[in-house]
């Protein structure tokens, strides 16, 4: 039986709302598998001990578990277990759309995120989200989006707005079309996205809302960390108002650069940096992963520390 850290009501409120709305309903919940007394039906028990889950339920339209998925890739989390074996998530529906779904960093892993899709063709995936932004490529919306991009997915994704700690961004995509409808702020809030979403990936049909713009200054209260791989980075500083056609090179990553920007008179405006980088980085030494880019990002005076950080 699935048992609930947040308590049996928990899922029996979502339940019942799943019912009663006639809806399916993705939550991410902790999940309690307690083994300290032996074997479990219907589990695997490596010690005899209590184990939690990072887990994603699935309820039908009648209210009825359908699918459970424990999360593979865990961001930290040392009070949690990855899954004991990689079980991807997956369900059908009575409208004739099988979604894949997964939680959070296994969106940047071979698995589950990208084996759903070229493994089993899956064009539709769910992901509960509680992400922490990471600047300037890891930040929730733009993982989401690119995620879809490549991949050509519909993807919604649901995430949890904490940002003080750097969570925030929610939205809904379709393959290449982009954000359907998506929103990243630095206030504390809940907010209901709804979209019109095609079967077929990136085949919209009428106007789409797309991603939605608070003021700069609402960004303020969100944190954000910064990708520790940038002092690495093959880099050129860009100045204003003047042209360039360059190449920067880094192991077997070549990157031609051919550009001119103008500041914005009376502003206090960002640096700007080209980059190249083939290598090994770190996700806040919880994980490493490959790494190969061309880039322009932002910076907040000449330094290359200060690439990734915005105006206190």
């Amino acid at each position: 039986a699935l048992i609930s850290l947040f308590g049996r009501q928990f899922l029996v409120a979502i339940s019942s709302a799943a019912l009663e709305n006639d809806i399916y309903v993705v939550i991410n919940v902790e999940e309690l598998l307690d083994c300290s007394s032996g074997a479990v039906d219907g589990e695997t028990c490596p010690e005899e001990k209590a184990y939690v889950f990072n887990t994603n339920v699935v309820f039908n339209r009648t209210g009825a578990v359908i699918n459970r998925y424990r999360k593979i890739n865990l961001f930290g989390e040392t009070t949690r277990t990855p899954a004991f074996t990689p079980e991807l998530g997956m369900f059908e529906t009575d409208f004739g759309v099988t979604f894949g779904h997964c939680t959070c960093f296994d969106l940047l892993f071979q698995v589950p995120a990208i084996q759903l899709v070229q493994k089993y063709n899956i064009t539709d995936i769910v992901s509960p989200i509680r992400w922490y932004s990471e600047m300037p490529f890891l930040s929730a919306v733009s993982v989401q989006q690119a995620y879809a991009s490549v991949m050509d997915v519909n993807l919604l994704a649901a995430g949890a707005n904490d940002v003080e700690k750097g969570r925030s961004g929610s939205g809904i995509y379709s393959g290449r079309n982009g954000a359907l409808l998506s929103v990243m702020t630095g206030i504390p809030t809940t907010q209901l996205l709804v979209a019109r979403i095609p079967k077929i990936p990136g085949r919209v049909i009428g106007a789409i809302q797309g991603p939605i713009y608070n003021e700069p200054s609402d960004q303020d209260g969100l944190h954000h960390t910064t990708d520790l791989s940038i002092p690495f980075h093959k880099t050129r500083l860009l100045r204003p108002d003047t042209e360039y056609e360059f190449t920067l090179f880094d192991k077997d990553v070549v990157c031609n650069f051919n550009l001119k920007f103008t500041n914005r008179n009376g502003t206090k405006n960002y640096r700007y940096r080209a980059a190249a980088f083939s290598g090994v980085r770190t996700y806040n030494g919880f994980a490493s992963g490959g790494s190969r880019l061309c880039a322009i990002y932002a910076c907040a005076n000449n330094t290359i520390e200060s690439c990734g950080q915005r105006y206190a």
